[in-house]
């Protein structure tokens, strides 16, 4: 975290940071689990740029389908990262209160697209949803 002035900014976790995505996720109503074979040494572009997916879509499972088991996995081949956050089951909200803005997985795929990638987030079946980013090691720095 960054402090300046009032304000707070907050970095994307990065793939360190994954992890503690996940327990944040399993203590707020979701059961996550993390599968990360992404290997080491991402360049620190796409190193935030997962963190900020796993981030985006932990949160809307968290907000939109309690009780879901989420499965998350990255991985990295042929020259480029993916990450894919799958939601299964779990139940709608009673409190419209908790939802966002709605804007978050428009922004994280201006996000990816900058980076020379693709974001997927959307139903893939009864009762999933699931959140696909590939992300091109090259040229990234």
């Amino acid at each position: 975290m960054l402090r300046s002035g009032e304000r707070d900014f907050q970095l994307p976790p990065g793939r360190a940071g994954l992890p503690g995505l996940v327990e944040a996720a399993n203590g707020s109503g979701v059961a996550a689990t993390l599968s990360d074979q992404g290997g080491s040494g991402l360049p620190a572009q796409l190193d935030q740029a997962v963190g900020s997916v796993v981030r985006e879509a932990l949160a809307n499972s968290v907000r939109h389908s309690s009780g879901a088991d989420v499965d998350v996995r990255l991985s990295r081949g042929e020259g480029e990262v993916r990450v894919d956050v799958v939601s299964r089951g779990g139940s709608a909200l009673a409190s419209p209160a908790l939802m966002g803005s709605g804007m978050g997985l428009e922004l994280l795929r201006e996000r990816v697209r900058a980076l020379g990638g693709e974001l997927f987030a959307g139903p893939e079946g009864a009762g999933v949803w699931a959140v696909r980013a590939r992300l091109p090691e090259e040229g990234a720095v």
